[in-house]
């Protein structure tokens, strides 16, 4: 079949344009095969080359031609069968017991290069590597990046490629005295959409910017995302002070032949030039940032091309459904760099890596689609569940986010001000400040990006900070002139899951003046909302310990000392008789579980508790005979008056979230239980509580749970 889709990804302005770069060879290397070395298999990935043989060759008469013109070994002697499946298992036993299994793959590979089974387990082994160009493309000539010769070269090399999509690296903008532009070759190459991406100033041709783009032959619209820049300094080898600049992704909504398509082109922080991991904490707003988009993503038809400057299977979450096209080093030195990643609507015929005159390797993927999105055998790919198809919990997404515009309201404030969220009960027209957080984290939560939301989405955040008071903080309720902590933590942690990194941070010192003294707050919840805002926004932050701190204490513990449960009260020093905890409470025994395992996971251990701490109070979860839902009113003085906040629990979706994060098998019948009561409760999207309609947070507990049962659980929904 021949490919429908050809994607290049290049970084073409990084180093010097040279021969030096690949020395010794006339051509440029551009296919992935395997080089023979010593290969153990394991046993899924016996099955996944006995599987990958069976396609190949079709029937033993297939394999028995294979094995005698690539081994000279005659089957028969070896596989005394008519099965297609099990010849092709002594086959592999033959190979490993002669120490030829490398070889089998590479024979395989030759003979079939365009199986997608045994390209998946090349790549899974490590053990693709670049051989010869059946497109002979032509050297570079040693010239400078920015000189007109390298101009001539990328534009030539791109011609003879002819993809119908390119995605490009650290390219100017404009043309410059030197280097070629983003607009050049969109001219010369006749690409008729195009868009360009600034990121920041070159730092080789002066006065000119640089950044990332998109040609491609079909219509597209286009967004930017940008990543948090961490402000990272590091004084050069020239004694030059070198920063960081702005990194992000520019993300295109194609029209593919009338099917839209997700691309993305990105740029991230060389690392390595600052001398810092991924994992340093300076950096663990990028990490956050970079996790969400990438799974947001991957939940439609996408293609994702990027210099990640580093191996980009380290940071993909666990849950994203993407494919990694690309496992060989792309760059100079060995190096992991630049990677192809598309979703599992797609299936690669070829995935090249072409070294160039550059110090980048050009990556290129020919791909066909998929009707349906389907799980691949290729390595670096994590399923997770199947969030994508129109059923099962990508259905409820799909009918949360058509609910989420359609309820969504905007006006204007009495100051004449652009007012636009949403209400606590979405069928009224009021729009509230906790209800707009929580409309904010469902669309985050959900990976909304239909261009009705897109458009407003600035416009819900700047609601939002306009209705912070003086004091710093959010109230709940309108009117109110002082701040409460449990609306502010909600706001905080709603603002920061958009992307509004440097508002929430800003405003994290507004929650923390709030515990001083911790006597103050004397209900879990109020707790528990801190703490996990804090955790995740701020995790230095000196609040937190006493807080974790004030949350353990009290818990209400068994005769050995481990935790059992947790009632709705605080107190500041540990309880000594469990009844003092008040009645106990699933609700607040699962907000306490998930904001200290959150905290101990933010923070990378120093504070918070362990999963196995809770061992005795997810037995005291699943004993109760019911998860009730319950409601709670948090009173505090404010002044002559009493400011009072009334709450409404959703128990079930918060216990589910509590035990599966303590690692509770998710097929435990109790929570198979709850999950099929959870999707059938819904209604176009929608859950009600009790006798209230439409409430918008019990839809966001509910997506919560559901969602993590979902990224956890890799067999099928329970029907």
């Amino acid at each position: 079949m021949g490919a429908e889709l050809r994607v290049i990804s290049w970084n073409i302005q990084c180093g010097t344009f040279s021969t030096a770069n690949h020395p010794g060879a006339e051509s440029a290397i551009i296919e992935s095969g395997v080089v023979p070395q010593s290969v153990h298999l394991s046993g899924p990935q016996n099955r996944q080359l006995q599987d990958a043989l069976v396609s190949a060759f079709q029937d033993v008469d297939g394999l028995r031609r294979y094995a005698k013109h690539s081994f000279d070994v005659n089957l028969n002697k070896i596989a005394n069968t008519q099965s297609a499946t099990q010849a092709a298992f002594d086959l592999i036993l033959w190979a490993e017991s002669e120490g030829r299994t490398s070889d089998l793959l590479h024979s395989v590979l030759t003979e079939k290069p365009g199986n997608f089974e045994i390209r998946a387990l090349a790549g899974t082994l490590g053990l693709l590597e670049a051989q010869s160009d059946p497109l002979r493309l032509r050297r570079g000539q040693g010239v400078s990046s920015y000189a007109s010769g390298a101009s001539e070269y990328i534009l030539e090399v791109l011609h003879q490629l002819d993809a119908h999509i390119v995605c490009l690296q650290e390219v100017l903008a404009e043309p410059a005295r030197t280097g070629v532009s983003f607009a050049e070759i969109r001219k010369r190459e006749q690409y008729p959409h195009a868009a360009f991406m600034r990121l920041s100033a070159s730092h080789l041709v002066d006065g000119a910017d640089m950044g990332v783009a998109i040609l491609s032959r079909f219509p597209l619209e286009s967004r930017e995302i940008r990543l948090p820049n961490p402000d990272l300094q590091i004084t050069g080898a020239d004694g030059r002070l070198l920063m960081s600049h702005n990194k992000g992704f520019l993300v295109a909504t194609v029209d593919w032949n009338g099917r839209p398509v997700t691309v993305a082109c990105g740029h991230l922080l060389p690392l390595h030039v600052f001398r810092v991991s991924i994992n340093d904490t300076r950096l663990r707003h990028v990490r956050r940032a970079l996790k969400q988009e990438l799974t947001r993503i991957s939940r439609q038809p996408a293609i994702i091309c990027a210099d990640f400057n580093l191996s980009v299977k380290s940071i993909l979450p666990p849950t994203t459904q993407l494919q990694c096209l690309v496992n060989v080093p792309t760059k100079r030195g060995d190096t992991e760099s630049d990677n192809i990643l598309c979703s599992l609507h797609w299936r690669a015929e070829n995935v090249y890596v072409v070294p160039s005159a550059s110090d980048h390797h050009l990556c290129l993927a020919d791909l066909n689609s998929f009707d349906e999105p389907t799980a691949p055998t290729g390595p670096a790919t994590s399923i997770g569940s199947k969030l994508t198809q129109q059923s099962g919990l990508g259905k409820v997404y799909l009918e949360s986010g058509s609910a989420l515009e359609a309820y969504l309201i905007r006006g204007h404030s009495g100051g004449g001000r652009p007012v636009c969220g949403w209400s606590h009960a979405m069928e009224e027209r009021i729009v509230g400040v906790v209800a707009t957080a929580y409309g904010l984290k469902i669309a985050e939560l959900i990976g909304l990006r239909s261009r009705a939301y897109v458009e407003v989405r600035d416009q819900i955040v700047q609601t939002l900070m306009d209705q912070k008071l003086k004091d710093g903080g959010w109230t709940a309720v309108s009117g109110k002139r002082v701040s409460r902590p449990e609306a502010t933590a909600w706001v905080l942690m709603a603002l920061f899951r958009s992307g509004a990194y440097s508002e929430a941070k800003e405003c994290t010192h507004t929650l923390e003046r709030m515990f001083d003294p911790p006597v103050a707050h004397h209900r879990v919840l109020t707790l528990t909302l801190a703490l996990r805002a804090l955790a995740e926004i701020k995790p230095e932050s000196p609040v937190i310990p006493p807080l974790v701190r004030q949350l353990l204490d009290s818990a209400a513990r068994d005769e050995e000392g481990r935790i059992k449960f947790w009632g709705n009260l605080c107190f500041t020093a540990p309880i000594t008789d469990w009844k003092q905890a008040g009645r106990p409470s699933a609700v607040h025994t699962a907000h306490s579980i998930v904001a200290l395992l959150l905290t101990h996971n933010c923070t990378s251990g120093r504070s918070g508790a362990e999963a196995s701490q809770f061992a005795v109070a997810c037995d005291w979860l699943l004993s109760q005979v019911s998860w009730k839902d319950d409601e709670e009113k948090i009173q505090r003085p404010l002044g002559d008056e009493i400011d009072a906040l009334r709450v409404a629990h959703y128990t079930t979706p918060w216990v589910i979230e509590a035990l599966l994060r303590v690692g509770v098998d998710p097929t435990h019948p109790r929570i198979q239980e709850s999950v099929r009561q959870l999707l059938a409760s819904q209604n176009a999207g929608l859950w009600d509580w009790q006798s209230i309609r439409k409430p918008i947070w019990a839809t966001y507990d509910a997506l919560v749970a559901l969602t993590d049962y979902s990224n956890r659980r890799s067999l099928v929904w329970p029907e």
